[in-house]
């Protein structure tokens, strides 16, 4: 017999509880449900990145720069060895590259 184990509403359906909110407010400054020791202002500033094509080893760190660079927080020429991310062959020669297609900011 199989038992599904819901971890998610385990762990988060509590975070509403008042005590929780109280603590988050007083350590915190403000309660937004925060379920980390970062604080309200850090996590708007906080990007998740979930990419679902396979392997992102490769994906994930162009999208991240890409979209830095379109919020302004990276320059245009910085990280340029990331993004757009060179695919190199055994031999070490480059043979094509990952890059974005769209306007990430668009995405959102």
């Amino acid at each position: 017999m199989t038992v599904k184990v819901d971890l998610y509403n385990t762990y988060y359906d509590k975070f509403a509880a008042d005590v929780q909110a109280s603590v988050r407010a007083e350590t915190y400054g403000e309660d937004i449900g925060q379920s980390s020791w970062m604080t309200a202002e850090e996590l708007r500033y906080f990007i998740a990145l979930k990419v679902e094509d396979g392997d992102d080893k490769r994906a994930r760190p162009v999208i991240a720069v890409k979209l830095l660079k379109q919020l302004g927080i990276l320059g245009d020429d910085d990280l340029s060895e990331l993004s757009p991310m060179p695919i190199k062959n055994r031999r070490g020669d480059a043979v094509g590259r990952v890059e974005t297609s769209n306007n990430l900011l668009n995405l959102i």
